[in-house]
């Protein structure tokens, strides 16, 4: 196991904050190693323990951050669940949002998709590997996501 998740410590807010609207080249630089620590690595930390806990959740990105401001103020991050099925996190001073998405499907997968609907899915590939099941949360702060473990098992029952 690699380092436990215990949520994003209040001091990710206050840089999360700071970073607003179009920050300076000189106000991002001062903030880069806070906003690594207390806003980045938190959500390596949490998907790292989302990992171990299934191995299905073990092919993630965790995203740097970039010159445009949107990328100094919103940590982003995708697991890959199969091929082109993705579910992405984004954490911001508006909480965590998780969405699912299947992107672009393979030739014939949109027809088997709507077959196996009208049958009721039981025979639905996606179904029976795991994936059959649209998510698209977003957890306000006031439910208590930053510093809590709440939020882990919060995120681990959403995910399965």
């Amino acid at each position: 196991m690699r380092g436990q998740f215990t949520g994003w410590p209040e001091q990710a807010m206050d840089v999360l904050w700071q970073l607003q609207g179009e920050p300076t080249h000189a106000t991002r630089e001062r903030y880069r190693a806070d906003r690594e620590r207390l806003v980045r690595q938190p959500m390596i930390a949490l998907l790292n323990e989302v990992a171990d806990t299934d191995p299905r959740y073990e092919d993630f990105s965790v995203w740097h951050y970039r010159t445009d401001s949107w990328w100094w103020q919103h940590q982003a991050a995708v697991i890959r669940l199969g091929r082109k099925i993705e579910l992405g996190l984004r954490f911001s001073l508006d909480g965590l949002r998780i969405q699912g998405a299947w992107w672009y499907p393979d030739p014939g997968q949109v027809d088997m998709f709507r077959k196996a609907v009208a049958r009721g899915l039981s025979t639905c590939p996606c179904r029976t590997a795991g994936w059959w099941r649209s998510v698209n949360i977003s957890m306000p702060l006031s439910i208590s996501l930053i510093g809590s473990s709440r939020m882990r098992a919060n995120t681990l029952d959403t995910a399965r």
